[in-house]
């Protein structure tokens, strides 16, 4: 013998508010879990973007001080050749003086006139006598 369901629902006012009450709270729990993924979505995204531009910051910051220190390498390469070329301008100056050259040479080949000792004197005796004739002019 089949056995009927004799049960049904009830349809009245107080059904109908619990039933309004958790589609309510269903609706909330899918409200919620969809502003959740969105967030950590937009966080993966903010995350991601932040990654990118720290590495293109650091690319930029490693690439000024390389920068920085090629500057500071030609610089000291160009105060070493101004120095120089100061010292081939003196040395130019000195080597149009008639007097300077006999000097120079003198000291540089031991040249002498016929019948004339060549003394040696320090090198910073010479130096001196250099300044002085330099400054003379």
């Amino acid at each position: 013998m089949p056995r009927h369901n004799n049960v049904h629902a009830l349809d009245n006012a107080y059904v109908q508010q619990q039933k309004q009450h958790q589609q309510r709270r269903q609706r909330a729990t899918y409200v919620y879990k969809i502003h959740k993924r969105r967030l950590l979505i937009l966080s993966i995204v903010l995350l991601v973007m932040l990654l990118f531009f720290g590495w293109q910051f650091f690319k930029v910051h490693r690439n000024i001080e390389a920068s920085r220190a090629q500057i500071q390498q030609s610089q000291a390469a160009l105060a070493k050749t101004k120095s120089q070329n100061d010292s081939l301008n003196l040395e130019i100056k000195q080597l149009k003086d008639p007097l300077y050259v006999q000097k120079y040479i003198r000291s540089k080949y031991l040249y002498s006139k016929d019948g004339e000792t060549i003394y040696n004197l320090p090198q910073d005796n010479a130096n001196a006598v250099l300044n002085k004739q330099n400054t003379a002019h």
